[in-house]
């Protein structure tokens, strides 16, 4: 068996999406996060979801990204902290859900 709970896949570009990988990583994976600098609506996470229902996965999916609303103007490293894809905004969440797996 395959004691790998983690994975890093990259997608270098949204369309085509690459549907037979993602066919992989649903089957493989209970829990997916999507980590894109833009905004995740109607964005690469959004294709994600749509893509699991279309194909009737149930799979937990996270989608960290810019929100879609107006956010203040500041650096790159500000605006990855505000929308939490910095470091540790996603160290935060990774951890989180390690703990809730353990709990179960």
């Amino acid at each position: 068996e395959d004691d790998n709970h983690f994975a890093h896949y990259h997608f270098g570009f949204i369309k085509p999406l690459d549907e037979k990988k993602l066919h992989k990583i649903c089957d493989k994976f209970s829990t997916i996060i999507t980590v894109e600098d833009g905004v995740t609506t109607g964005g690469f996470g959004s294709s994600i979801l749509e893509f699991a229902a279309k194909n009737d996965y149930v799979n937990e999916i996270f989608l960290c990204g810019v929100p879609d609303y107006f956010i203040e103007h500041g650096t790159i490293d500000e605006l990855q902290q505000f929308c939490n894809i910095d470091v540790d905004g996603l160290k935060s969440l990774f951890s989180s859900l390690i703990e809730e797996e353990e709990e179960d």
